[in-house]
């Protein structure tokens, strides 16, 4: 799991001076707490008789990332560069929001809804600890999603990026199956229809053009 591809667009698509408002810092801070609980996320989702096959493995990587160099610059960019001394591959994940908490943590220190995540980084096993059940479920996971999607799309800027471009495509995925089978039904109707009215145009047009050259 590499956090540089994330780290990069979250940095490069918010201006800076967005960057220093209370939304912006509160989707870094839960982006940081998805990604240090997504591996026991994805044990979460195991079933019992596999993961009872793999849990001697799983003990000790079951929360470890694997970073390539531009992911340890990017860490140590962010607070986590304590991390990166012995010059491991493998990170913890909850070693990250720790370092992310310790060099971070103060401008959200006053915040009630972040007290609890200040101890997610010393608890044995999230996944039963009544506090952080929530940041399991796929209805959080998602909830973040949109939120960063639906901010990317509000604040968004580059050559290289469409704000408008990206609702779309964002509105498109969100959209049921049947809701998408039915706008191409609609788009392909439409493109039929202007096509013929195009060819029906032109054959007018080369009619009106013989017409003044007869006279």
């Amino acid at each position: 799991l590499t956090f540089a591809p994330l780290l990069q667009a979250w940095k490069t698509l918010v201006p800076s001076s967005i960057q220093n408002e209370m939304e912006y810092k509160k989707l870094t801070f839960y982006l940081h707490v998805y990604f240090a609980v997504l591996p026991l996320r994805n044990i979460c989702d195991v079933s019992p008789t596999h993961h009872d096959h793999q849990s001697k493995n799983q003990d000790d990587n079951s929360n470890s990332l694997v970073c390539s160099n531009e992911d340890k610059h990017l860490i140590s960019e962010t607070g986590g560069s304590s991390l990166l001394d012995s010059g491991s591959a493998s990170i913890n994940g909850m070693d990250v929001l720790k370092n992310f908490l310790d060099t971070k943590g103060t401008e959200f220190s006053t915040e009630p809804e972040f007290l609890p995540f200040y101890a997610l980084p010393f608890i044995s096993d999230p996944t039963s600890h009544p506090s952080f059940k929530n940041i399991f479920t796929e209805g959080w996971a998602n909830s973040l999603r949109v939120s960063v999607e639906q901010f990317v799309v509000d604040h968004c800027w580059g050559e290289g990026v469409s704000p408008r471009l990206v609702a779309l495509c964002s509105a498109s995925q969100r959209a049921p199956p049947s809701q998408r089978r039915l706008h191409c039904t609609d788009v392909h109707r439409s493109y039929h229809e202007l096509k013929r009215r195009f060819h029906r145009l032109n054959k007018d047009h080369h009619n009106l053009i013989g017409k003044i050259t007869s006279l």
